[in-house]
């Protein structure tokens, strides 16, 4: 008796091993499914059957072995050709892209799916892991049909899970470009650094909790100057913020080094990350010292006024 037919295009050897991995259970229990491959045209084809007298000796047989290729199938699909999905995406959406580039998006592709298991059913339905979703779906085709190729069940009765990669796509896509905007710009300022003579040997920043900040030299000494005072303008007239005045400033001086008073509870702000970026290892954040406990003082007798 023929128990099934599975069609495929994909990579015969470890699509092999995955479903005989699946099926040993039979050969434990001492059931012979016999097994013949064969290729017709750029298919791939493999023929799973019985025995005359094995189906009746085992009365669940065809649906315990459809299950077993199902469960087969679905991490057929998640390992083989979900990848294929994401490069025919980037191919065909991105080919503009360099080698390097296309590469790291994939990764965070492949890494997103990882995280994200799960699919959002629609109205009250709760969610769902798309490992499920795929294993039910094949399950039903497999109720229905003796014969299976699996690429048509990915175009055709699996398109949930192309979409669902669509949608990483986009995402990690648009978080790429954006930090790659973020580089770009940190190599911009970097270069302006380059080109500055160093000022001042030391420049302590004390960022405030009201988000202000003041500039001190190392003699502690409250660094306020004409400069700081045309750029502040020149900022205000581009509509700029306060953050890009800090930059601004400390660019224009180009310290030797930079020591950052800050609070642990807004160490993760943006600017403090730009500064590190841009002046790498002239950055050092302080531990705790006299500024930063009269910056905390200062904090606290303002809430107690509160």
């Amino acid at each position: 008796m023929n128990l099934l037919i599975i069609g495929f295009k994909e990579k015969l050897e470890k699509i092999t091993e995955i479903l005989d991995e699946r099926l040993c259970s039979f050969e434990k229990e001492k059931i012979h499914i016999d097994k013949k491959i064969e290729k017709i045209g750029d298919i791939n084809f493999i023929t799973y059957s019985i025995e005359n007298g094995g189906e009746v000796k085992h009365k669940n047989i065809k649906n315990i072995f459809n299950y077993y290729v199902a469960e087969a199938i679905t991490d057929i699909v998640i390992n083989i050709y979900q990848e294929k999905i994401i490069d025919r995406l980037i191919y065909d959406k991105y080919y503009y892209l360099s080698f390097e580039d296309k590469k790291i998006i994939k990764s965070r592709v492949v890494d997103y799916l990882n995280r994200n298991e799960y699919v959002l059913q629609e109205g009250i339905m709760p969610q769902i892991s798309k490992k499920t979703k795929i294993l039910k779906t094949i399950m039903d085709f497999l109720d229905e049909s003796d014969s299976l190729i699996i690429d048509g069940l990915v175009n055709f009765r699996l398109k949930f899970f192309t979409e669902l990669i669509e949608e990483a796509l986009e995402k990690n896509i648009e978080d790429f470009f954006v930090e790659k905007e973020y580089r770009e710009f940190i190599r911009v300022l970097q270069y302006f650094v380059e080109l500055q003579e160093s000022k001042v040997e030391l420049v302590n920043i004390i960022f405030k909790s009201d988000g202000t900040y003041q500039l001190f030299d190392k003699k502690m000494n409250l660094i306020d100057n004409d400069i700081f005072q045309e750029l502040a303008e020149e900022i205000s007239e581009n509509e700029m913020n306060y953050d890009d005045l800090l930059i601004s400033s400390l660019i224009t001086i180009a310290p030797k080094k930079i020591i950052i008073h800050i609070e642990k509870s807004i160490q993760d702000r943006e600017i403090i990350k730009v500064i590190k970026n841009v002046f790498q290892n002239k950055v050092s954040v302080c531990s705790g010292c006299r500024l930063c406990l009269k910056e905390k003082d200062s904090k606290v007798k303002i809430e107690k006024e509160k």
